[in-house]
């Protein structure tokens, strides 16, 4: 089985994964719920996890696992510009087959998407907000 995943993560605290079964087509949203992000990776801790840029949503995904606050882990990697693997050695206890399906030298995912012809409408969600998200936000 394959699984490919996004995740966002706002200053807010408010995260999601947005995943979709390669195989049987389903969508699965996991918004705010680490418990339910936990009972997904027992479940599926064995098949195939594909991102762009995976070294992102991997650490991201291992820290919510590992009861840390993802806000932190995003602003290791992003902010400071850290590997997520220097965030908590303590992480490893958690293995993943993740495949990066990031191009070398092809730029950002929204190019790639373009480049596929897929509308490429940037959210106008501001990630550093400090507040909760609002319902349309996150319908946005």
């Amino acid at each position: 089985m394959i699984y490919v995943l996004d995740c966002e993560v706002f200053q807010s605290g408010d995260w999601c994964f947005c995943i979709k079964n390669c195989v049987t087509g389903e969508n699965i949203e996991i918004v705010n719920d680490s418990q339910k992000l936990k009972d997904f990776y027992e479940k599926t801790k064995n098949f195939i996890y594909c991102a762009f840029n995976s070294s992102y949503d991997m650490y991201i995904f291992k820290a919510i696992l590992g009861g840390y606050n993802p806000v932190d882990m995003n602003n290791h990697i992003i902010e400071k510009g850290l590997s997520g693997y220097t965030f908590d050695k303590d992480l490893i206890r958690f293995p993943m087959n993740f495949f990066d399906i990031y191009i070398q030298g092809g730029g950002s995912l929204k190019k790639l998407e373009g480049w596929l012809g897929h509308d490429i409408t940037e959210s106008t969600v501001d990630f550093k907000q400090k507040e909760p998200l609002t319902e349309a936000q996150w319908e946005e």
